[in-house]
Order: C-alpha cells, then sequence, then structure tokens
C-alpha cells in the first residue's frame, strides 16, 4: 500500500495504512445468522408477519435495520424470527380479548406455557411470585393458560422444538 501524504494548518504528515490482521478467535467463530453482510449483497429483514430481502448498500436504512436488530443474513432464519414474531403477536392477541389482564402488582396467580426438553411436552406453569421473564406472554388463570396452549399447540410445538434465534444454535429437540 502506499503512503498517504496530509497536510493539516500547513505542517506535512506522511500516513501508512495499517492492515488490520483477522482475530482468531473472530474468524472462526459459527455464523449466528446477525452478521453484516458486504455491499451489493443479499440480506434480510422482518416485516409485520414476513420477511424480504433487501441488498446492502450501506445506507441510511441498512444501518437502521441493523442497529434495531432487524437484519439477518440467512433467508431460513429471517423466515423463522417472522413466524416467531407471529405467533407470540397472536397470543399475546389471544389473551387480549379472551382473559382478563394480568396484574404485575400484587401477589395473585399468573401462568405461563413452557416446555419441557425432558419430558417433550408442553406445561402449564404458574409464573415465580412477581418475576416476569422478557417476551413471555402470561395468563390471569390456569383455564385461560390452558386453552391458549390447546389453541396454539402445534405453533408452540414448532417453537420449541424447532426454531432457533441464531444460526449456530442447536435445534431443541433431543
Amino acid at each position: 500500500m502506499s503512503d498517504i501524504k496530509l497536510i493539516i494548518d500547513g505542517k506535512e504528515y506522511i500516513c501508512r495504512p495499517v492492515e488490520k490482521e483477522a482475530d482468531a478467535a473472530e474468524s472462526e467463530r459459527p455464523s449466528t445468522g446477525y452478521e453484516r453482510v458486504n455491499k451489493e449483497q443479499k440480506y434480510y429483514t422482518v416485516y409485520k408477519d414476513r420477511y424480504c430481502d433487501m441488498a446492502e448498500e450501506n445506507m441510511r436504512e441498512d444501518d437502521k435495520n441493523y442497529s434495531v436488530g432487524n437484519y439477518y443474513n440467512d433467508e431460513q432464519l429471517a423466515a423463522d424470527i417472522a413466524n416467531a414474531e407471529t405467533l407470540m403477536h397472536r397470543m399475546r392477541q389471544w389473551q387480549a380479548l379472551n382473559d382478563e389482564a394480568v396484574d404485575w402488582n400484587d401477589e395473585g396467580e399468573r401462568w405461563c406455557i413452557t416446555y419441557s426438553y425432558i419430558e417433550a411436552k408442553l406445561s402449564i406453569c404458574r409464573a415465580a411470585g412477581n418475576l416476569r421473564g422478557i417476551g413471555e406472554v402470561y395468563f390471569s388463570s390456569f383455564q385461560a393458560a390452558d386453552k391458549a396452549r390447546d389453541i396454539f399447540r402445534d405453533k408452540l410445538m414448532w417453537y420449541f422444538t424447532e426454531y432457533r434465534q441464531r444460526l449456530d444454535e442447536p435445534k431443541g429437540d433431543k
């Protein structure tokens, strides 16, 4: 590479570009599906209940998609994330239309749907005290959670046994 000559306030500086050596650990790391692609390569975003492909142009929109975490370099990962998000939206909607509001300020019961990888089955669990997990859909009664489990059973089984939120995550079906 050639040296670069800079003149700042009348003073001359000679700069030599430095080639960065790839960190061995970084280059051996498996793809997660969230890495940014090179210019003109395809990446995917999730919009509503679908995913769409985009071309990386190093533009503001690409930066925004990447900065908000809606940027996937693998089509199947994007499709699966769209399906998982749709499931969560539908379950939240069902809970809102068919169940009472869950009050986190009292000691009342709260219920959620879980999956046991040892028993390979869906269960209804009572939420522990006032502990709330991110992204969970909670129900005010066991009966409401049980009904939701029945309605969403097939999608929930897919979510817990096949869905991966990143490419290097093993599938849940043991």
